[in-house]
């Protein structure tokens, strides 16, 4: 995906870099646009995530990113067979989301 991306000329500057571990590589206030596609599934809490990428867009700034909505009969979370691994996919409902642009302070721009 990032070498997509370097192709098109989408960015200025890409780092790869393990979201779970903090401090972020960017300053506060440093980042005029955020994305997060194909992530967020892989964390069972996204306010860590949204706190930080609220400290390092400017105030301006644009947070782009998808989620796999959850409907409140569907489990939290469910397991993903790979050919030679597995891993656990995580599913939010709209109101934890809605919780989390409430704690942060981001607006739908949809």
């Amino acid at each position: 995906m990032l070498d997509v991306c370097r192709y098109l000329h989408l960015t200025e500057h890409l780092k790869i870099h393990d979201l779970t571990i903090e401090p972020h590589p960017y300053a506060t206030a440093s980042i005029q646009h955020a994305a997060c596609v194909g992530i967020l599934n892989h964390f069972e809490d996204l306010e860590p995530v949204f706190l930080e990428v609220s400290l390092i867009l400017k105030s301006n700034g644009v947070f782009g990113f998808v989620v796999a909505d959850r409907r409140p009969e569907e489990q939290a979370c469910f397991n993903v067979q790979r050919l030679d691994s597995q891993t656990i996919m995580f599913l939010h409902r709209s109101d934890q989301i809605g919780d989390f642009l409430d704690k942060t302070s981001f607006e739908i721009l949809k």
